[in-house]
């Protein structure tokens, strides 16, 4: 996680993270992780998403 913030440094300064924290609870650990590793980099926003709310929209 430390080397996608690093990334975001040289960039937009966001990361986004998607999960399923909604169903799993690996995922909710997930989060927890990355916004401990986000506090270290207060120049960078993170964004937490939901799987669902990334998928393609189905069509009718």
């Amino acid at each position: 996680t430390e080397v996608a913030f690093a990334a975001a440094r040289k960039r937009r300064h966001q990361v986004a993270s998607v999960d399923k924290a909604n169903v799993l609870a690996t995922s909710r650990l997930w989060r927890d992780v990355v916004s401990e590793v986000a506090q270290g980099f207060p120049d960078v926003t993170l964004e937490h998403c939901l799987v669902r709310q990334l998928r393609a929209p189905v069509a009718a």
